[in-house]
């Protein structure tokens, strides 16, 4: 069992991705076992072809999780300059602890 803080923040990490990718893969199972047994009692006229969707759901899909993306990067170089330029944190005393 991991003792190091950032060893313990890594394999949590781990962890969460994996169960994260088990529920991804159950959830896209059952909705696709959803929508073939659903398919027939969709009328054709409520049916929309993606061809005819006001934006391609792939562009959506980019720019959507593209400005995500950009946004956390952008937090993160933030985060890293005021750390670069703010005073260190003291740690704490045992005094204070108490």
């Amino acid at each position: 069992m991991p003792t190091d803080l950032v060893e313990l923040t890594k394999t949590s990490q781990e962890q969460f991705f994996g169960a994260l990718g088990a529920l991804q893969d159950t959830m896209l199972e059952t909705y696709t076992k959803f929508a073939t047994a659903t398919e027939k009692f969709v009328p054709a006229e409520l049916r929309v072809p993606v061809a005819d969707l006001p934006v391609d759901p792939k562009t959506a899909i980019e720019l959507g999780f593209g400005f995500a993306t950009k946004l956390i990067d952008t937090q993160k170089a933030f985060v890293e300059k005021v750390l670069a330029v703010g005073p260190a944190v003291p740690a704490p005393t045992k005094a204070a602890a108490k």
